[in-house]
């Protein structure tokens, strides 16, 4: 998953969450690394 997450980065295709990431994450959780996403595009 590690390696389709970053080939799918280097087009500007990021997955988050269970269904991006195959990870089950609460809420809380998917919101932090959202906004994280969001900052590093920002920069």
């Amino acid at each position: 998953m590690a390696a389709l997450l970053a080939e799918t980065a280097s087009s500007r295709v990021f997955g988050l969450g269970r269904w991006g990431e195959w990870q089950h994450y609460n809420t809380d959780v998917v919101v932090e690394r959202a906004l994280a996403l969001a900052q590093r595009l920002a920069s």
